[in-house]
């Protein structure tokens, strides 16, 4: 009996000592803990920031473009060596001298920074700064009346021009647009990339298209004319 009491006695340190290991361990676990809640709280926070920064800029890029344009389908090379003056009589050529209250004034014009196509390749896009916003209204209003634009013998399409992330959230809706001509719906592009469709004379705007998906799927239209 001695012996074991003298055992156990011993080892009470040992046990002791295990014990403040175990606690010590806890404390430094529930230390951890709380490093971690703080450094997920920071890391969301710092999303929702970097969030709001790049809608910010996004929003500032696209104001700076907003008395820009894009026009689509110009030959390689046709622009010459002097292309703001090149884009002025193109404008007053498609759309006619008289559409405008004063000629096309135009800042700057220049290719898209993308590298020169190879034959039978499609020709970049021009990029064009007008002067006056109120003449890049215009060609808005007059390209839908004009219907198929020509320049030259070549078939061209104008475009607004915007930020990269406007142009990709805008692109979304190309796949229902078929859909929507085919049910006789009229509908329209809100900046920044919001789908307006008037319906028997009530107007219902949509931030995605599955949100339209769902509004023709709710008139009953065939599943081919509602969802692609």
């Amino acid at each position: 009996m001695s012996e074991s009491g003298e055992d156990l006695d011993g080892a009470a340190p040992v046990l002791h000592a295990l014990e403040q290991n175990l606690e010590d361990a806890g404390n430094s676990l529930t230390e951890v803990d709380s490093r971690v809640t703080t450094l997920e709280n920071t890391c969301s926070a710092l999303v929702k920031e970097n969030e709001t920064i790049r809608a910010k800029l996004d929003d500032l890029e696209n104001r700076a473009r907003r008395n820009n344009i894009r026009i689509i389908g110009i030959p390689e090379r046709l622009e010459g060596p002097r292309p703001t003056s090149f884009i002025e009589s193109l404008l007053l050529d498609v759309f006619g001298s008289d559409s405008f209250t004063k000629p096309p004034a135009v800042d700057r014009a220049h290719r898209s920074l993308a590298p020169m196509p190879k034959q039978h390749q499609p020709p970049r896009p021009m990029i064009v700064r007008l002067h006056h916003f109120q003449t890049r209204e215009r060609i808005f209003q007059l390209a839908p009346e004009k219907g198929q634009l020509q320049f030259q013998g070549n078939r061209i399409h104008i475009y607004p021009d915007f930020s990269a992330e406007v142009a990709r959230r805008r692109t979304a809706f190309t796949a229902i647009k078929p859909q929507l001509r085919e049910a006789g719906i009229e509908y329209g592009l809100l900046f920044s990339a919001r789908l307006r469709i008037n319906h028997k004379g009530v107007k219902h705007v949509f931030e995605s298209p599955q949100q339209v998906t769902a509004f023709l799927q709710g008139l009953n239209l065939s599943p081919d004319a509602s969802v692609q």
